[in-house]
């Protein structure tokens, strides 16, 4: 793998149609999606011939004078990614690289369609759905291992190829972990990376301690939604939603009625998700692949498995915090925007 390679010139500049422009060894094909860094393109290695996805920075926000933090994020996330080893749940990088100053990335081409598709759809049964995310845990929890935390899980960024397997992808938010820490032990000031719907209390309150476990709760937040057929919050779209992520109540899935076509779980899943979105970190399963244990319990692949046990603290209905977790919540209107 070719990290920060120098590629002097694009072939044809940035304003001529995409499809005419190469970077480095690659001629670009058609956009197909854009992020908070950058644009996605469609593309094929011009001497191999293998179809690829590239992640090129948008040009509109690089500093003319200093790195500008999107810049940083951007070729963080091929850091991160060149960290990771390669594990078929993670859409894994090949190259990266500088063209007309511009960083790329590029990354395995899975053909595709997005989890968020096919919860929206109802195309698939909940088991089915279980199993998909059982697999997801199964990747974060490699992530893990490797000291890498994802920090922005949600069903958009889970690409379900032809045959229904998934693969973990953007890891623009992820951030690595010193192995003796297990924890990030930065927060991010001026704008938030992730989706709220999907983010724990203690990244929604700027807490500057947060580890894998963070990830845990994503994965419950995406459990929540395969149940009920919606996130555990109803947000609105303001600051005020990492408030209610960090103070508010998350109903019980049982309690919601099913929208979307959902089909309801039973108790036991019930218990899984709702440990998982508990507010205090240490009362969630202790890391994604337990969490992907318990659902392999409840799909009755493990019969040699106990069933899982509710933690000690766990509230379904109402608020669990810690001085220092309600103490935060100030913070969100600080450190995060939307």
């Amino acid at each position: 793998m070719t990290m920060m390679t120098e590629v002097p010139e694009l072939g044809t500049r940035s304003d001529g149609p995409a499809e005419a422009r190469r970077v480095g060894p690659y001629r670009l094909g058609r956009e197909i999606g854009r992020g908070a860094t950058g644009a996605l393109y469609e593309a094929e290695h011009v001497h191999q011939g293998r179809q690829v996805v590239i992640k090129i920075l948008d040009p509109k926000i690089i500093s003319l004078e200093k790195a500008s933090r999107k810049d940083y994020l951007f070729a963080r996330e091929a850091m991160n990614l060149a960290e990771i080893p390669r594990h078929p749940g993670i859409v894994g990088i090949l190259d990266a690289g500088l063209a007309d100053g511009l960083p790329y990335i590029v990354t395995e081409k899975v053909e595709g369609q997005p989890l968020s598709v096919s919860l929206q759809s109802r195309t698939q049964d909940l088991k089915t759905f279980v199993r998909i995310l059982r697999d997801v845990a199964l990747a974060v929890g490699h992530s893990h291992e490797h000291h890498i935390l994802h920090r922005n899980l949600k069903p958009s960024n889970v690409i379900l190829d032809a045959g229904g397997r998934p693969h973990v992808t953007d890891f623009g938010a992820a951030k690595r972990v010193a192995p003796d820490q297990h924890q990030s032990t930065t927060y991010t000031v001026g704008g938030s990376i992730g989706t709220p719907a999907y983010m724990s209390p203690e990244r929604a309150a700027g807490l500057k301690n947060v580890d894998h476990r963070t990830d845990v709760y994503s994965l419950g937040a995406m459990l929540y939604e395969m149940i009920t057929g919606r996130p555990p919050f109803n947000l609105s779209g303001s600051v005020a939603d990492l408030v209610a992520i960090v103070r508010g109540e998350i109903e019980a899935p049982s309690k919601v009625r099913p929208t979307g076509g959902a089909t309801g779980g039973d108790a036991a899943l019930e218990m899984i998700c709702m440990k998982a979105l508990s507010k205090l970190p240490a009362d969630r399963q202790s890391s994604a692949t337990e969490f992907a244990e318990a659902l392999t319990w409840w799909l009755g692949e493990d019969a040699s498995r106990k069933e899982p046990a509710l933690p000690s603290r766990m509230v379904i209905a109402g608020v669990c915090l810690t001085a220092g977790l309600a103490a935060a919540t100030a913070l969100a209107f600080f450190v995060f925007r939307g």
